[in-house]
């Protein structure tokens, strides 16, 4: 019998994005599979894509870093998640994508019943917390 998908699940992945040649992503599938098997609707987003940076495939490490941090593109993807105006049932963000759902849960506090960012380290310059229950953890 196929359970019923009516929770949603929004997934952004960490800093090299979907299928990235540098970056060992089967974590995304593991995480989507596993709440699938509990109801849920998986949606998965590329961190880099949210953020519009283009070629990221390209870049190292060190140039997407900068990219998202210095160059506004984690506000950008932040704004895009907001002007989306989806809302989920739980919403789980890696490394920087962590950073993204936080931000934007706090300019809107309807884009997730619940949070959690795994290693998102840059959490630690934050100063307000969304309103919704959240989890950090960090490896």
């Amino acid at each position: 019998m196929k359970k019923r998908t009516d929770k949603s699940l929004l997934i952004i992945s960490d800093l090299f994005g979907i299928d990235h040649i540098k970056q060992d992503n089967h974590y995304l599938q593991e995480v989507s599979q596993q709440y699938s098997q509990l109801g849920y609707q998986h949606y998965i987003y590329s961190a880099p894509e949210l953020a519009k940076i283009k070629h990221s495939h390209q870049l190292t490490e060190q140039e997407l870093h900068c990219q998202f941090i210095h160059k506004n593109a984690l506000e950008k993807a932040a704004e895009n998640l907001v002007n989306d105006r989806s809302s989920y049932d739980l919403a789980i963000g890696f490394s920087i994508g962590g950073t993204m759902l936080w931000q934007a849960a706090l300019k809107n506090s309807g884009l997730c019943r619940a949070l959690i960012c795994i290693s998102s380290t840059r959490l630690r310059y934050e100063k307000s917390r969304p309103y919704m229950p959240h989890i950090c953890s960090f490896w």
